[in-house]
């Protein structure tokens, strides 16, 4: 039988490679907030069913080979073969554990000979007093190599120490050329695609338009402006609801040049002004939403322990 010697091909089905990530977010409580500047995870379209069907004729389907996958929220456990595993809810602890299970079960289905094992870290990459890069060095001391596929948190620190591939070899792919090229370039250096995208952030503001009617605050329109959002977001009663979960800290970036700066640095000059007017106008909002945010409010002892 063939042995699979290109062990990424794998990672075209299951979206878990090279990838950069948002931190975890503060837990946010809607129920109580009119605002909510929030990141909500959606998982990047891997796929069209069609090209799914196309992409992997060429791969023997009774190819052998042992592919083992690094990510975190999980259950810290070393789980060898899941694909051949049957695990009940209870078992599955960790989301991004759950999921792989999941897929490796289905990819096992065409691909019975291809071993896939998963090391996922419980908790968030940085938790329990060790940062994700000791992490990968710890599975190296503990398993003889690094893992074959993993997510990152330091994409450009990973290509300077040589453990990354170039999946621009699979650019002719359907799946690869199905991904957002927005966000792939985000990860390519030089036509060295460092990573394939594992999941989306997407950022925004989300309003409690029921919370606001049952205290008869007007909703701010659609095409609300910085006045009418800090008008809106600074109507709680501070009591039994509030007007933010946090400061959106978000709105500095979204509404100064800093990030198009950066962006657009040609070389010459400041890379960015933080001392600009633009950041300074946004700067002054800052008070006035500290006010009736949650999570600020929390610090200062504003917020009864109990909610």
């Amino acid at each position: 039988m063939k042995k699979l010697k290109t062990l990424l091909v794998f990672s075209l089905v299951l979206s878990m490679v090279v990838a950069a990530f948002a931190g975890c977010q503060k837990k946010e409580n809607e129920d109580v907030t009119a605002t909510t500047e929030a990141t909500t995870e959606a998982t990047t379209e891997a796929t069209t069913e069609a090209a799914t069907e196309s992409a992997y004729t060429a791969l023997d389907t009774q190819a052998e080979g042992d592919i083992t996958i690094m990510t975190w929220s999980g259950s810290g456990q070393y789980m060898e073969d899941l694909g051949k595993q049957e695990l009940t809810v209870a078992e599955l602890t960790g989301q991004n554990e759950a999921a792989i299970y999941a897929m490796a079960k289905e990819f096992n289905k065409t691909y019975p000979n291809i071993k896939i094992n998963v090391y996922s870290k419980a908790g968030a990459p940085h938790d329990n007093e060790t940062s994700w890069a000791q992490e990968l060095e710890n599975f190296k001391a503990n398993y003889g190599k690094y893992p074959d596929i993993f997510a990152s948190t330091d994409l450009v620190g990973d290509v300077k120490k040589g453990m990354v591939a170039d999946l621009s070899v699979f650019a002719d792919d359907p799946v690869y050329q199905s991904f957002n090229r927005g966000v792939m370039g985000m990860m390519n250096y030089y036509g060295f695609q460092a990573g394939l995208p594992m999941f989306m952030q997407p950022w925004g503001v989300y309003v409690n338009k029921e919370l606001a009617t049952q205290n008869n605050i007007d909703i701010p329109p659609v095409n609300w402006t910085l006045d009418e959002y800090t008008t809106f977001a600074t109507s709680g009663d501070n009591e039994n609801f509030w007007g933010a979960m946090d400061i959106p800290m978000g709105f500095i970036n979204a509404g100064s040049n800093l990030y198009s700066s950066l962006n657009n640095y040609t070389g010459e000059g400041d890379y960015a002004n933080f001392n600009g007017e633009d950041v300074n106008k946004l700067l002054e909002y800052v008070p006035k939403w500290a006010t009736s945010a949650i999570w600020t409010q929390n610090d200062v002892g504003g917020v009864p322990q109990e909610l």
